[in-house]
C-alpha cells in the first residue's frame, strides 16, 4: 500500500493488545512452565510442572507438578494444615496449599494459591500497566486502528478514564461480537477488553495500584450490572515486563442483566469516573459506594434473597 494510504491513519491511535487475550471462553491462562518450589520455613518441595490461571471452580491460580526433590518426607509436609509459599525464579509468587497428591511411578502434586499472586519483583516501580477485562458489556467509543495481514482496520473501541493521578484507557476487542456470542452460548468468562494505566506524574508503585484496582473494579461493576474486574495486571518499564499480578479479583460469570448506560455511546462515563474516584477517597463515601453497588449487582443476579427482592 502507498505511503499516502497510511498517512490517513497516522493520527488514529493503535489498539491496545495484551498477551492474555483469550480466543474462547474459559480458556486457562498459562503463567509458568518449568521448575518451581513450595517452601515452609526451612522445608521445601521442588517441582517441575505448570502454574496456570483457571476460571473454575474459582477464578484463581492453580499449579501441578512432579516432585523432583524434598527436604524431608513429602507426605508429612503436604498433609500438614500449614500453608506453603510458592516460589518462581527465586521470588515469592503467592501463598499456596496442596489439594491433591498422586503417587505412582512419580509423585504428583496439585494445588491452588490464594490472596495476592504476583510473578516478578513488585517492589520495582513501572511506567505503564497493561490488563484485560472479562465479561464487560459492549460500549462504542473513540476510533482505534489495528494493522493486520489484510491492511488496517478501525473500530470505535476506546474508552478513556482520567483523574488527577492516573490515565486509564480500555479498548474493546476487534473480535468482541464473536467472542460475546460464544460467551452467551457457553457461559463463564472471556476477555473482551484490553487496557493500560499510566500515571499523570512519575511511575506507578504496586502498593498504590491495589487501591486503584479496587476502585476501578467497583466502577466497572456499576456500569456493567455484574461484578467486573480487570485482571492480569502487567507492569512494564522500557518495554520490559517487570511483574504480572495474577490475583483472582472478583468477577461474575456471564449473565445478561439490565444496566443503565447507553449501548451506543460512552459519553459522560469519563466525567462519571472522575466524580466516582474522587468520592472513593472519602472513607464514608467509599463505604456507601461499596454497599450500593453490592446490592445493585446482587439484585440484578436475583441472589439477594429477601433483602435483594426488596431492593
Amino acid at each position: 500500500m502507498s505511503k499516502d494510504f497510511y498517512k490517513v491513519f497516522e493520527k488514529i491511535p493503535d489498539i491496545i493488545k495484551s498477551p492474555f487475550e483469550m480466543t474462547e471462553p474459559n480458556q486457562a491462562i498459562s503463567i509458568f512452565r518449568g521448575d518451581f518450589s513450595l517452601t515452609r520455613g526451612v522445608d521445601f518441595i521442588s517441582l517441575t510442572g505448570e502454574v496456570y490461571f483457571a476460571w473454575f471452580p474459582n477464578n484463581r491460580v492453580n499449579f501441578k507438578g512432579e516432585v523432583t526433590n524434598s527436604s524431608k518426607d513429602v507426605i508429612s509436609l503436604t498433609t500438614s494444615d500449614d500453608n506453603f509459599v510458592l516460589i518462581i525464579d527465586g521470588l515469592v509468587f503467592a501463598k499456596a496449599s496442596v489439594t491433591n497428591m498422586n503417587a505412582s511411578s512419580s509423585f504428583l502434586i496439585e494445588g491452588v494459591t490464594f490472596g495476592e499472586s504476583v510473578k516478578g519483583d513488585k517492589s520495582i516501580p513501572v511506567s505503564k500497566v497493561n490488563f484485560v477485562i472479562p465479561n464487560l458489556r459492549k460500549f462504542s467509543g473513540k476510533v482505534v486502528k489495528e494493522e493486520t495481514d489484510d491492511g488496517i482496520r478501525t473500530s470505535n473501541s476506546r474508552l478513556q478514564f482520567t483523574n488527577s493521578k492516573y490515565n486509564i484507557v480500555i479498548d474493546k476487542s476487534t473480535d468482541y461480537d464473536l467472542l460475546h456470542d460464544t460467551l452467551t452460548k457457553t457461559g463463564g468468562y472471556v476477555t473482551l477488553y484490553s487496557g493500560q494505566i499510566s500515571a499523570t506524574k512519575g511511575k506507578i508503585e504496586f502498593n498504590e495500584l491495589v487501591d486503584l484496582i479496587d476502585c476501578f473494579s467497583k466502577f466497572l461493576s456499576f456500569i456493567n450490572g455484574r461484578r467486573c474486574a480487570p485482571l492480569f495486571f502487567t507492569g512494564t518499564h522500557n518495554d520490559q515486563i517487570i511483574w504480572t499480578d495474577f490475583s483472582g479479583y472478583s468477577t461474575d460469570q456471564f449473565k445478561y442483566v439490565f444496566t443503565w448506560p447507553s449501548k451506543t455511546s460512552a459519553e459522560g462515563l469519563d466525567q462519571l469516573w472522575q466524580t466516582f474516584s474522587h468520592l472513593w477517597n472519602d472513607p464514608n463515601e467509599r463505604d456507601f459506594i461499596n454497599s450500593a453497588i453490592h446490592w445493585y449487582v446482587e439484585s440484578n443476579a436475583h441472589s439477594g434473597y429477601l433483602e435483594g427482592s426488596i431492593i
